[in-house]
């Protein structure tokens, strides 16, 4: 009897580290597979047109009342999701489907993809690593005004601790590094 719950725990022990294991590396996987600022820089240049109409489009639809738009989801500036009918009131089935048609273009159709805006910047979310609330992302920020700190590179900036963090690209437009 003792022989065979010895070897029951044996491979208990074996499956639980087995499970930590794969786990780990799963969750590692997701914390270092950030694209380099020349990936975001040459997939921003390959797609500059598709940039810059959804930055037209959402600078028109903030006076509007809208904040954020995802492949999935309408938020307005209220901060809450509004009903099929209200969405529709203000922005229409064929506008919504041409920001999803230009995030696919822009590389931002994941399901965390899309932008958020205001009056006067428009910040696009590439990618985005953690839990709400204690993670990382990195993206495309267009403003007129220029943000701060603006540093050479965004990558390996992960070590540091919360802030935001951007790299000029163009005029008036900068790569966004975010960890919380």
């Amino acid at each position: 009897m003792r022989i065979v719950l010895a070897h029951k725990r044996r491979w208990l022990i074996l499956g639980i580290t087995l499970f930590s294991l794969v786990t780990g590396l799963v969750l590692l996987k997701g914390c270092t597979d950030l694209p380099s600022d020349r990936e975001l820089t040459a997939r921003f240049k390959m797609h500059r047109s598709c940039f810059e109409r959804i930055r037209v489009l959402a600078l028109d639809d903030s006076q509007k009342g809208v904040n954020r738009i995802t492949p999935d989801r309408v938020q307005f500036v209220t901060d809450r999701t509004p009903k099929e009918w209200e969405r529709r009131r203000v922005l229409s089935d064929a506008r919504w489907n041409e920001y999803r048609l230009l995030f696919i273009c822009a590389g931002l159709d994941h399901i965390n993809g899309g932008i958020a805006f205001g009056p006067s910047r428009v910040t696009f979310l590439a990618v985005n690593r953690g839990l709400a609330g204690s993670g990382y992302d990195k993206g495309y920020l267009w403003t007129r005004e220029a943000p701060e700190p603006i540093v050479p590179s965004l990558d390996n900036l992960r070590a540091l601790a919360e802030g935001q963090w951007f790299e000029k690209i163009d005029t008036d437009w900068y790569l966004e590094f975010t960890q919380e």
